[in-house]
């Protein structure tokens, strides 16, 4: 007996049309998902732009900064007027504040360079963070493609 092929019914042909079938809802879906994952890696390798953008400006200042701490130093360490040690006595006091202002100078210095390292190391700590947030996001990309 030959099977008698019935017409396709309006709601089917649109269906068909518009490849909303149960394959053409998987393919949508994973089209989606697919759109959702490199929109993610896209905007994730902007962050990691800014936050390079961002590492460069903060060190800059920092820098800067060191510089003038480094200066101060040097200051310090020339800072005499003869006022200061015109006499023993007067020297003598002068001498404590003298080795005061350079231990401050020096551990201003030496604070800016800890700054600078913890900045490096916090900038480098994000860089990996969002750069394996992107070979997530990758690895799970090439799985469903």
């Amino acid at each position: 007996m030959t099977e008698v092929k019935k017409p396709m019914g309006i709601v089917a042909k649109i269906l068909s049309l518009l490849n909303i079938t149960e394959e053409g809802r998987i393919d949508k879906f994973f089209g989606k998902q697919r759109s959702l994952l490199t929109k993610d890696i896209k905007n994730l390798n902007k962050n990691l732009d800014t936050l390079k953008n961002q590492e460069v400006d903060d060190l800059e200042e920092l820098n800067e900064q060191l510089e003038d701490a480094e200066v101060r130093v040097e200051e310090a360490y020339t800072s005499v007027a003869i006022k200061d040690i015109a006499t023993n006595e007067a020297a003598s006091k002068f001498a404590i504040v003298y080795w005061e202002n350079i231990e401050k100078a020096e551990s201003e210095v030496s604070r800016i360079k800890e700054q600078i390292e913890k900045t490096k190391e916090r900038y480098a700590e994000r860089r990996k963070d969002i750069q394996e947030q992107i070979a997530e996001r990758e690895r799970r990309l090439s799985k469903i493609q």
